[in-house]
Order: C-alpha cells, then sequence, then structure tokens
C-alpha cells in the first residue's frame, strides 16, 4: 500500500519531526544535568579529595562510579 492509501489510517501518527523534536529537547535537558552533576562532584572532590573517605562516601550514596576509559 502506498501513501495515500494508508492516510486515513494514518491520522492519528504522530510526524517523525515532532518526536525527534522531543529527544533532542530532552537530550539538551540531560546534557545541562549532567554538567551541573560533574560541577558538583567537582565541588565535592575540591572540598574532600578524590580519593577521602568522605568522596567515596558520595559515590556510594548517589550510585555513580568514577568514568573510566575500560568499563
Amino acid at each position: 500500500m502506498d501513501r495515500a492509501t494508508l492516510a486515513p489510517f494514518m491520522e492519528n501518527t504522530v510526524p517523525v519531526r515532532q518526536f525527534a523534536d522531543r529527544i533532542k529537547s530532552e537530550l539538551a535537558q540531560s546534557t545541562t544535568a549532567w554538567w551541573t552533576i560533574a560541577k558538583i562532584f567537582g565541588e565535592a572532590d575540591k572540598q574532600y579529595g578524590f580519593s577521602s573517605k568522605p568522596m567515596r562516601e558520595l559515590i556510594q550514596e548517589t550510585n555513580i562510579s568514577a568514568s573510566s576509559p575500560y568499563s
């Protein structure tokens, strides 16, 4: 079937552009959130030192591990 034949059945479909815009918006918000999280970890690193017990507690409490190229 071609698009013209399917048109009556596609009235309730969402255009690809709308899905793409929604996904891009969420990705932008996610990127912003991760930058903020990184800054907060940076502040904690300055205060406690990366290998300190309080920093390990923070990492465990937030359930976020250190980045590694081998993970």
